[in-house]
């Protein structure tokens, strides 16, 4: 079995700058636990499945609240 070279998890910094929110904004999701993390040591880290999630299912509730069309908004 062989693992890619592709990061399984990121920093909160790496995710803030993903997502192009601050991090200031990002604590609340993940306290909130709309967007999963773990901590290794003293460092907390974000599973990359759980962003794409998160973005999956933010694009559903936009396109849900906007009757079926997502908006650039």
């Amino acid at each position: 079995m062989s693992l890619s070279h592709q990061r399984l998890a990121i920093s909160v910094s790496e995710t803030a700058q993903m997502l192009g929110i601050s991090r200031a904004r990002l604590y609340p999701l993940i306290s909130r636990g709309e967007i999963p993390s773990f901590k290794i040591g003293r460092c907390r880290r974000v599973p990359v499945k759980e962003i794409e999630a998160f973005i999956e299912r933010q694009v559903q509730l936009s396109m849900d609240e906007s009757g079926g069309y997502a908006s650039a908004s």
